[in-house]
């Protein structure tokens, strides 16, 4: 399932001490993710495309712009929740007035380079839209009272329908080409067609539960090293990493984090917030002999 963010509804839930929320340095607050979209229509669409525009704050290059190198300088990411001026409700304001002078500029018809631009941004903003969701429930995860965000959690069951039985996928070896093919959008990142050799490998076409997982986890899996890569078992190691993000046993029950709130960890869902590390233990743990696993 494709989360539909637009049906996400945060009217009775919002705090506005959210919107500067940063519990780490890989995460950016909320009301950065919505300044930095805006920023990015402003510098990259209103500024050469609307003549006679003028910027809403000059400082907002610095403050809201993310990787571009070619335009000027940023703040580090780890500072970002260190923003609490200009105050959220200004931001609001500098997104209504965004708004309105785009839609001034779409009033004509667009140009192939405006028409491009003008899709790159969407997308742009699509990805903020998932990371604002993601940044935001890691953030809020450390809260000791699991804060609500919404009624929509975002937890999908396995279709069993689709997925019974042990079908796997086999892949043969041989040269693939990878990248990104045809006039649809893509990221710059998934250009550069080019072939590469695979080895033989089969994949499964069910997706992997929780309650699958959870055997993972009981077979003391955590704790023993033949199934870890060297890197993951250090990485393990040095962060206590007992189960996967978001789990919490309390009282012998385990609990998952979502943003609805801590609830019982539903066993059908499909595992999620794992990392590279946990997916290859537990895939080796699972293709492993019982006999070997004791």
């Amino acid at each position: 399932m494709k989360p539909e963010f637009k049906r996400l509804s945060f009217a009775n839930c919002w705090n506005r001490e959210d919107f500067s929320l940063q519990a780490a340095p890989f995460v950016s607050p909320p009301k950065w993710h919505l300044a930095h979209t805006t920023w990015f229509f402003e510098e990259m669409v209103l500024k050469p495309f609307l003549k006679a525009y003028k910027t809403y704050d000059d400082t907002y290059a610095f403050l809201f712009n993310s990787y571009y190198n070619s335009l000027g300088e940023r703040i580090s990411r780890h500072e970002r929740g260190l923003i609490t001026r200009p105050a959220s409700a200004v931001i609001l304001k500098y997104r209504s007035h965004v708004d309105k002078f785009m839609e001034r500029l779409l009033e004509s018809p667009a140009s192939p380079e405006l028409e491009t631009l003008l899709i790159l941004g969407i997308n742009h903003e699509q990805q903020h839209q998932e990371l604002l969701i993601t940044d935001l429930k890691y953030s809020l995860s450390h809260n000791p009272t699991y804060p609500k965000l919404s009624d929509l959690n975002l937890i999908s069951d396995r279709d069993a329908e689709n997925t019974q039985g042990d079908d796997w996928i086999s892949i043969s070896e041989g040269v693939y080409t990878i990248g990104h093919q045809g006039d649809g959008f893509a990221f710059d990142n998934e250009f550069g067609v080019h072939r590469t050799f695979l080895e033989s490998f089969e994949i499964s076409k069910a997706l992997v539960t929780n309650g699958e997982y959870l055997k993972f986890i009981e077979a003391a899996a955590y704790h023993d090293p033949k199934y870890w890569l060297d890197d993951g078992w250090s990485w393990i190691n040095n962060n206590t990493m007992t189960k996967p993000l978001y789990w919490k046993k309390i009282n012998g029950d385990w609990f998952q984090y979502t943003i609805s709130g801590l609830m019982p960890l539903d066993e059908k869902a499909i595992l999620s917030h794992v990392s590279f590390y946990e997916a290859q233990a537990f895939a080796f743990w699972s293709r492993t002999p019982t006999t070997y696993r004791i």
